[in-house]
């Protein structure tokens, strides 16, 4: 299983930066999640399933790819990319919480040394993620 999301889910790492927002009130069936990740050319992401519907937005292109429930995905990056992450029970458009599991085969075709932090300051505590595209 993946980390549990977070409403400060927030990181950067040899594949680019990933920030979370946290839109809504009450308990996490009521809130939207966005992720907002950019990746470097030549990296690959993901390599999990969730259990609600997960849309993508490339920014630049704009296309949206939206992924069925329980279906792994991974993505390999050929461009500097910005993109766009929001999850929805299926057909309703309703808010769904983050949830992940990873999935082996696909995780492992991503390099371990690309997903360390390097934002991580004395203490552990991480950093806030900012873009910087080159």
């Amino acid at each position: 299983e993946a980390p549990e999301a977070s409403d400060t889910g927030s990181f950067r790492d040899a594949r680019g930066a990933y920030q979370r927002h946290v839109f809504g009130e009450g308990s996490k069936y009521n809130k939207t999640y966005v992720n907002l990740v950019y990746t470097h050319k030549g990296h690959s992401r993901s390599g999990d399933l969730h259990a609600c519907e997960q849309s993508e937005t490339l920014l630049r292109a704009g296309e949206t790819v939206k992924i069925a429930p329980h279906v792994p995905h991974l993505y390999y990056f050929v461009e500097d990319t910005l993109m766009t992450e929001v999850w929805q029970h299926p057909g309703t458009h309703k808010p769904c919480p983050f949830k992940a599991w990873y999935f082996q085969p696909f995780r492992d075709r991503i390099a371990a040394e690309s997903v360390e932090r390097t934002d991580v300051k004395s203490g552990g505590d991480v950093e806030t993620a900012a873009f910087d595209a080159d």
